[in-house]
């Protein structure tokens, strides 16, 4: 009998433990895994640490002489405002949501118009106010690299009314950067006074 009930306690003690490990041993498959919601504190660290590194590491603008210039190239600056637009939408309850939307729109504001202070997305001082190629070929390409995004939504219709507006910054295209980037003051960097 004490063998019955040691065998009976063995094979109970067996079934119970590698049911804890078949638990263990099948995660979320990539479907499961694609219904659990982003809100997850730890990669949301992850994220934010990764968008605020990149700019102490690399500031995207700074001093170069007595006058302030765009150091990151276009690309760098497209991929920063992507980064911040995915962080708002996988994010949006995250504590960080205020700072990281300030950036996106100093980001996407400087990306589509510039900055007179140190860079231009069109040619102003000579008063035709035509985009830079450069521009034009850094939004095509971002168009086609984030596709399906809504960074990538917001640069169609931005290169859809440029191409309307003959390719010029004209007051249409100024409301357009405006009201896409609630552009108000820089909180990244601020210029000396």
């Amino acid at each position: 009998m004490k063998k019955l009930c040691l065998v009976c306690l063995l094979f109970v003690s067996v079934i119970f433990f590698s049911g804890c490990l078949a638990i263990e041993k099948n995660p979320l498959n990539e479907a499961e895994k694609a219904l659990v919601p982003k809100n997850d504190y730890n990669q949301e660290s992850i994220d934010y640490k990764a968008i605020k590194d990149r700019e102490k590491n690399m500031p995207y603008a700074g001093l170069k002489g007595d006058d302030y210039v765009r150091i990151i190239s276009l690309a760098e600056l497209a991929d920063r405002t992507a980064a911040a637009y995915n962080f708002i939408e996988d994010y949006p309850n995250s504590p960080n949501i205020k700072e990281i939307t300030q950036w996106k729109n100093e980001y996407l504001h400087d990306y589509l118009f510039g900055n007179f202070k140190y860079s231009s997305s069109f040619q102003w001082m000579d008063g035709s106010n035509m985009f830079l190629q450069e521009y034009i070929n850094s939004y095509e390409d971002s168009k086609a690299k984030y596709k399906g995004t809504t960074f990538a939504s917001v640069l169609d219709e931005y290169t859809n009314l440029i191409k309307i507006e003959g390719n010029n910054m004209t007051d249409k295209v100024r409301a357009f950067v405006d009201k896409n980037a609630e552009y108000s003051e820089l909180i990244i960097f601020k210029l000396p006074k």
